[in-house]
């Protein structure tokens, strides 16, 4: 597992950490992850990150399921074991609607599930990297990867959070994953 080094700042209320964030991203500076122990309303736009294609996946896969199921149908009911019921149309496709509608679900919302476990890589087994406990309690952290930053914009970085009310810098080691950037 590669790790980097970043820098943090620490805050305790959730209105200056959103301040923070558009005051820092205001002066050009990229943020490289934010952290929360509860949902803040506006972060998304604030951090200025892009909506999820995660109902995209969601729609084709369920497309794909709809299409599956109605050949599969069609395929056990007309050619592989066609069954004569007194007469009627073995290809109704209004008494095959409840089984299409249940595998179209099904199909949706399994790929969406998987594709948010592989994008988030939350595997089993895998070991979390905790920058601070207190980030699952009660505090709110901002993140900068020192790799991309000299020392003059690491100075610019820890003024811009003293100045915008981080309680505490710190420098920390997390993991290094391509699949967590956010732009």
């Amino acid at each position: 597992m590669d790790t980097k080094k970043v820098l943090v700042g620490m805050f305790d209320d959730d209105a200056v950490f959103l301040k923070a964030i558009k005051a820092i991203r205001s002066e050009g500076i990229r943020i490289d992850d934010a952290f929360m122990p509860f949902p803040v309303h506006g972060f998304e736009e604030a951090l200025g990150m892009k909506e999820s294609k995660l109902h995209v996946g969601g729609f084709w896969m369920g497309l794909f399921g709809c299409l599956f199921a109605l050949s599969f149908i069609f395929y056990v009911t007309n050619i592989s074991w066609p069954i004569n019921w007194g007469g009627k149309p073995s290809n109704s496709i209004l008494a095959w609607i409840p089984i299409t509608f249940e595998v179209t679900v099904l199909s949706a919302a399994v790929s969406m599930f998987f594709a948010f476990i592989i994008r988030n890589t939350l595997f089993p087994g895998k070991k979390p990297i905790v920058i601070d406990e207190r980030l699952t309690d009660h505090m709110f952290a901002i993140t900068f990867d020192m790799a991309k930053m000299d020392d003059s914009d690491v100075n610019e970085v820890k003024g811009l959070l003293e100045k915008n009310g981080a309680i505490e810098l710190k420098e920390a080691e997390t993991e290094a994953s391509k699949l967590l950037a956010l732009r």
